[in-house]
């Protein structure tokens, strides 16, 4: 550390396998360093670019936010984080004893639908529109937040619920998600008005792309 410039941050390569998606870390010219006959590769730490389509694409794809920016460094490493991603919503929902998940079936008014993450889902084309359950927060409009320590499941909860919503129920997605950090509550701000503008884009022609 003593090598990095004043209020910045250097890394070695093994800091940087086990870090979230949301950093990326630029490789540097390799130091020397006390107690090391090789230099060492060192790497800058910087901030991923923020993510283009939150909530429906242009061509009325879904699109989380978690898609771009990974949180999970196993995922980030795969081939395909996409899939992967879909994946692991696919297997954590298809517990039949999952407390958190019979919670949300009964809030969605149906068992867990492996189908709707077996691909990207378009919104809109070919889909009727199935009625929310009386008082659940999807009736009449409502908010759902989903909170709790890391690794309960609250990533692959949130990609279930609005694609069931916006798959069964017609329900176009708006949402905001909470960085890792703190300070970091204008992200969910920011996310939430990105996909409300996604919304009306797909909705009015005349609203600008």
């Amino acid at each position: 550390m003593s090598n990095a410039p004043p209020l910045g941050v250097l890394t070695d390569e093994e800091t940087s396998k086990h870090s979230t998606g949301e950093i990326v870390f630029k490789p540097l010219a390799p130091i020397k360093v006390k107690g090391k006959v090789n230099a060492i590769a060192i790497f800058k730490p910087v901030a991923r670019e923020v993510t283009t389509a939150i909530g429906v694409s242009l061509e009325r794809k879904i699109r989380f936010p978690w898609h771009d920016n990974i949180l999970d460094g196993s995922t980030l490493n795969s081939k395909d984080p996409v899939s992967t991603c879909k994946a692991k919503v696919q297997h954590l929902c298809s517990i039949k004893k999952w407390p958190a998940g019979t919670q949300v079936e009964a809030l969605l008014g149906g068992p867990y639908n492996k189908a709707l993450h077996t691909g990207d889902q378009t919104v809109g084309v070919g889909t009727s529109r199935s009625k929310a359950p009386l008082n659940s927060p999807f009736d009449k409009g409502g908010l759902v937040v989903l909170e709790g320590a890391t690794g309960l499941g609250k990533i692959e909860l949130a990609e279930h619920i609005v694609t069931h919503c916006a798959m069964q129920f017609a329900m176009m997605p708006i949402f905001g998600t909470m960085g890792p950090r703190p300070g970091e509550s204008a992200r969910m701000i920011v996310e939430l008005i990105r996909s409300t503008i996604a919304i009306y884009r797909n909705i009015g022609g005349n609203v600008p792309t």
